[in-house]
């Protein structure tokens, strides 16, 4: 699909399949968090015998296409004020959007705890500002099944917004103004 283009003519191509590697990507790391989450943990996963198990190999698809894009929305705007705006939206809105979601569905159904001192604690109600900084770290009370965190695939969060960050150190130190 390069055919003598460049990344940056694929990424404004309409035409392109990023979204739906993307989708295949998010697919694998479905497949991929079955085995830990239905298993006992310890579950082989396909290609674990491998340098890469299923689920490295997903999000190395996401990191590739995700700094691709995120480096392509800001040579395309330079904007800061609008790309810090956008890529904000892009990643909180959905988040806070999950973590209610987690804490007042997926919680009272998962609690070891009585529903009634589940939302009596105080962390419950802390939990969607939580995980709006801490990611993976957020977790919720009485909500343990063997799983290190309540949302252990946020892990990828941080990084995401590094990313962000590290597009506009590029800009600003100028490595985003030769094409080349």
């Amino acid at each position: 699909w390069l055919r003598g283009g460049t990344l940056a003519v694929a990424l404004d191509n309409p035409l392109n399949s990023f979204n739906a590697v993307r989708l295949g990507a998010a697919a694998l790391v479905v497949v991929s968090h079955s085995y830990y989450i239905l298993g006992d943990g310890n579950a082989s996963e396909p290609l674990a015998w491998s340098a890469y198990d299923l689920g490295a190999l997903a999000v190395n698809m996401f990191f590739v296409l995700s700094g691709s894009m995120i480096c392509r929305s800001l040579e395309r705007n330079r904007d800061v004020s609008r790309y810090l705006r956008a890529r904000l939206l892009r990643i909180y809105p959905g988040l806070i959007f999950a973590a209610l979601v987690t804490a007042l569905i997926i919680g009272p159904l998962g609690t070891t705890v009585s529903v009634e001192e589940y939302f009596e604690d105080q962390r419950l109600w802390l939990y969607p500002l939580t995980v709006a900084f801490d990611f993976a770290g957020a977790s919720l009370p009485a909500f343990d099944h063997g799983l290190h965190e309540t949302n252990a695939s946020l892990w990828t969060i941080k990084f995401e917004l590094l990313a962000y960050v590290g597009c506009l150190v590029l800009l600003a130190v100028g490595l985003m103004q030769d094409r080349r």
